[in-house]
C-alpha cells in the first residue's frame, strides 16, 4: 500500500511540477495562462504525502512493537539458559555433610525428678508457713 501511495503522489507531483512549467513558459509567451492550473494536482499530492507519512509512522510503529517483543523473547530465553546460582538461604541449614543443626530450646538443667523434688518441698516449705 506504501508503494501504490508513493507513486501516485509522485505522479501528482510531477503532473503539477509540468503544469507549472507550462504556464511560466505561456506568461512569457503570446498568452497568460491561469496561475492555478496546477492547484489540483498539487492538492492530491499534498493529501497522499500525508496518507504517506501516516502510513509510514504505522509501518514503523508496527515494526518497533514486533522489535521489542522479539527483544523481550530473545531476553527470557537468555535468563532462563543462564546458570545462575540461587540465593542462600536466611537460616542455617543442613549441608552436604549433613551437619545438625542447634536446638533453638533451651537445655533443662538436672532431672525431671529432681525438678519434681524442690517443687514439691517449696510447696510443703510454704504450707508450714501459711499455717502458722
Amino acid at each position: 500500500m506504501i508503494a501504490l501511495v508513493r507513486e501516485r503522489r509522485d505522479r501528482a507531483r510531477d503532473i503539477a511540477h509540468r503544469q507549472r512549467r507550462q504556464v511560466r513558459g505561456k506568461d512569457r509567451g503570446k498568452r497568460a495562462a491561469p496561475k492555478n492550473a496546477d492547484a489540483g494536482n498539487r492538492l492530491k499530492a499534498a493529501i497522499l504525502g500525508e496518507a504517506l507519512a501516516r502510513l509510514s509512522e504505522e509501518r514503523s510503529r508496527r515494526t518497533a512493537r514486533s522489535d521489542l517483543i522479539a527483544s523481550a523473547r530473545k531476553a527470557l530465553a537468555l535468563k532462563r539458559a543462564a546458570n545462575r546460582p540461587s540465593r542462600p538461604p536466611s537460616e542455617r541449614t543442613a549441608s552436604t555433610g549433613m551437619k545438625p543443626k542447634p536446638k533453638k530450646r533451651a537445655k533443662r538443667i538436672g532431672s525431671a525428678m529432681e525438678a519434681g523434688r524442690v517443687s514439691q518441698f517449696v510447696r510443703d516449705a510454704q504450707a508450714k508457713r501459711d499455717a502458722r
